[in-house]
């Protein structure tokens, strides 16, 4: 840190020249500060899906893994019910040098070892309505009339 200005060095390894001013007004974070990070992860599981064996998998999947750290231990809790399933959440701790490859392998970990116990991990899934604004002008033809481009009123029933 100078008189005007600090020099920081990023996570990625990236140098910052930061005038004094934005250090003084903004916050920090220090990735690397605390012996360890929290990771969460989310997984549905079907709502008729055992929950505590769900929960033994996750929690054993855990502790099998060399870069999660035993204190505190894994957990696993059920966040909410939703229309596709239970949601769990994982929640686990590495140190900060483990956790940016952590999060990008313990998802695709805790699928396997859910369905190799039989137990469906759910993808996600989204379903999308395309409603004509307002301005559309085929929202007020009556089914009787054909639409403007050629198209029947049946191709534009749904449209409403």
């Amino acid at each position: 840190m100078g008189l005007f200005a600090c020099h920081l060095e990023t996570f990625d390894g990236m140098f910052l020249f930061a005038p004094n001013s934005a250090i003084w007004n903004n916050p920090l974070k220090n990735h690397t500060g605390n012996a360890g990070r929290l990771v969460s992860i989310d997984v549905t599981v079907a709502s008729n899906a055992d929950i505590d064996r769900a929960r033994d998998i996750l929690v054993a999947m855990a502790e099998r893994d060399t870069r999660v750290l035993k204190m505190p231990p894994p957990h696993v809790c059920v966040e909410c019910l939703t229309g596709a399933g239970l949601l769990l959440n994982l929640r686990i701790w590495a140190s900060h040098d483990n956790v940016g490859e952590l999060q990008r392998t313990i998802i695709e970990q805790a699928m396997h070892e859910l369905e190799a116990a039989g137990i469906e991990a759910l993808q996600p899934q989204q379903v999308v309505r395309i409603i004509p604004p307002d301005t559309d002008p085929s929202r007020l033809l009556p089914r009787s009339q054909p639409a403007f481009n050629g198209l029947r009123s049946s191709a534009i029933s749904g449209w409403r």
